[in-house]
């Protein structure tokens, strides 16, 4: 089996703000957030989003944008093989939506920066099921 198997995914945030004046020079920043949750029976769920947005005038010119995905993984590899496995898996999905998205609604097509998620900190936090939290 391959570390991680999308089965499926769906965009549940997306969010365009466009107005800036037409031929306007922008400096775009990207921001990223990643989370990926197990479950016991080698099943995950995972979150991207991304935020682009202008950097002097972010309120004027902002894409953001989060996909969920759901993957089978192979519950014998270490949590942060299957984390780079499932970002590779949706990370291009996520940016040909936005450039799509964009280009549809009649702006250049917005290219989301290509990260290279092994180079990364990450951070895991496990969390037991069965504490209350007290």
């Amino acid at each position: 089996m391959e570390e991680a198997v999308l089965k499926g995914y769906r965009i549940v945030r997306y969010e365009f703000i466009n107005q800036m004046p037409q031929g306007s020079a922008m400096k775009m920043g990207a921001k990223y957030n990643y989370n990926v949750k197990y479950t016991p029976n080698n099943t995950c769920r995972a979150e991207l989003g991304v935020e682009m947005a202008d950097k002097e005038h972010p309120e004027s010119f902002c894409v953001r944008a989060t996909i969920l995905g759901f993957f089978d993984v192979d519950g014998s590899e270490e949590k942060e093989k299957l984390h780079v496995a499932t970002f590779r898996a949706l990370f291009p999905v996520l940016r040909a939506t936005v450039s799509v998205m964009t280009a549809a609604a009649g702006v250049p097509p917005v290219l989301i920066p290509q990260i290279h998620i092994e180079d990364q900190d990450i951070y895991r936090f496990e969390v037991n099921p069965g504490m209350s939290g007290k």
